[in-house]
């Protein structure tokens, strides 16, 4: 969960605006990964989605 700043949404609220995946949601799997935090390590999974949502008339941004 990311917000940056000046940002009013959270990442999967910008993500969920999607349109245009490059994979269909349905056919994303789940990636595993390592994640580290206060020197504890941790195996995780995380499913990335990549795709496009128009922004006004003359942007279209990419997500991933």
């Amino acid at each position: 969960m990311v917000k940056g700043a000046g940002i009013t949404l959270m990442t999967p609220g910008i993500c969920s605006m999607m349109t245009d995946f490059f994979v269909a949601p349905q056919g994303v799997e789940p990636h595993s990964y390592v994640a580290i935090a206060d020197g504890h390590k941790d195996q995780k999974m995380a499913n990335v989605y990549a795709g496009s949502y128009d922004y006004d008339d003359a942007a279209v941004v990419h997500c991933s």
